[in-house]
Order: structure tokens, then sequence, then C-alpha cells
């Protein structure tokens, strides 16, 4: 049984440019160093056309490593550069981890008996992609929050937060981080 073709959607896309740096493309050997920094590149200006979301991160640039190509940071001067001490991993460093993370902060009361006072009120979002998958994304946390109420709560619980704000933070990576 064949997978069906899912186009790739804009709304729901993010672009890693990870550790392109002048040490390092140095040791690419499979493919032309001249043809390997026109691909990067080609991907970079690909990115920069369909304005989508773009993250730079190196890995020990002072070092032997050396600094990011220069193009890149020129191409995206207010996208995220998360220069790592040393990590050869990304998904290891907590400030590239943040800067691929959703994130949105819930913040609800809840009635004695376990239902909602009102509405749930997003008090923070740090969001990905474009318009429609932000809103689309929005739209799921407070569905998924709706769904779990009304709660069956014991009276005492009950007595003892009936009222007050409560915030839930939710937080979801990118390409399952």
């Amino acid at each position: 049984m064949s997978t069906p073709y899912n186009r790739l959607d804009l709304d729901q896309a993010v672009v890693l440019l990870l550790d392109h740096q002048a040490g390092l493309m140095s040791l690419v050997c499979d493919i032309e160093p001249d043809k390997f920094r026109n691909n990067v590149l080609a991907v970079a200006d690909l990115a920069a056309y369909f304005q989508l979301p773009t993250i730079l991160t190196t890995s020990f640039e002072e070092g032997p490593n050396g600094p990011i190509m220069p193009e890149l940071k020129a191409k995206f001067p207010n996208a995220p550069f998360i220069a790592r001490p040393g990590q050869i991993n990304a998904w290891d460093n907590s400030d590239f981890l943040a800067a691929v993370k959703a994130e949105v902060t819930v913040l609800l009361t809840i009635k004695r008996d376990g239902s909602l006072l009102g509405q749930p009120r997003i008090t923070h979002s740090r969001l990905l992609g474009g318009e429609s998958s932000q809103k689309d994304y929005l739209a799921s946390v407070l569905g998924a929050l709706a769904s779990c109420f009304p709660r069956q709560i014991t009276d005492g619980l009950g007595g003892a937060i009936a009222g007050r704000p409560l915030r839930y933070r939710i937080v979801s990576g990118v390409l399952g981080a």
C-alpha cells in the first residue's frame, strides 16, 4: 500500500539551517564545494522567497568549525541565530530547542463542579508557521482544553480551586522536537 502524496504546506513549514560553517563545509567530500555552497544558498533563497520561518545555528563558531556563511546571516538578519558552544547535535542545545518550539499559555477558571467558568483565554503565545497554521494551532489547543471539561472533582478540590485563575503552559516542537 502506498502512502498518498501530500504537498508541502508553507504554513506548516520551518527551515533549519544547521552548521553551514566555513570549517565544516570544507569537510564535505561527496559533492564539489562550490556546488554544495550553491545548494545551501538555493535553499536559503527558497526560504526567503516563500517567507518561511528560518532558524540559523552553528556549533563552536570560535573554534575550528569557523563562522556561518555570511550570506545566510545577511539573507536572514532577523532570524533566530543560535551559536551553540560545541554541541554537535543541535537538538541537545536548550536555546535551539526553544527556538523551534511553539508555546501557548492559557488562563482559565474552574467552578466547584469541575466545569469551566467562562472561556479560556490565551495570555501568551510564541507560534511558528504562517497565520493559517497559527490559528489552527490555537484552535486545537483551545479545543483540547475544552474536551477536558467538565471534570469530576472532589468537593474539597472544588472548594480550593473554584474561581481561582489557573494557567496552563502548552509547548510543542517541530520535527518531533
